[in-house]
């Protein structure tokens, strides 16, 4: 973690959350859920756009600085999800076009 410095209360809530149980980490999700979606629905469309730019920054930033065992990591992590989902949806049939 190098010379980052951290708070007693940010290693207090990561300890917590290292030891919780299963049931309080569902509801601490849900939770969580829940708080970020009431604020997303109360925040203003300029706040939404300035959200929405600063994500798209960081998620670019993220993927530019990986390296490339990380990158091979993410791409099978995302093949497996794919793979989960339709395995899990009922095959469709999708109408053909003419």
């Amino acid at each position: 973690m190098g010379d980052k410095i951290f708070t007693r209360s940010t290693i207090r809530k990561r300890k917590l959350r290292e030891n919780e149980t299963s049931e309080y980490r569902v509801a601490r999700i849900a939770k969580q859920c829940e708080k970020n979606r009431q604020k997303k629905a109360a925040e203003t469309a300029e706040e939404r756009d300035a959200r929405r730019v600063y994500e798209r920054e960081r998620k670019w930033l993220k993927l530019a600085t990986e390296t490339d065992q990380q990158r091979e990591s993410r791409l099978e992590n995302n093949r497996l999800r794919k793979q989960a989902l339709r395995a899990k949806e009922p095959q469709q049939e999708r109408p053909q076009q003419i």
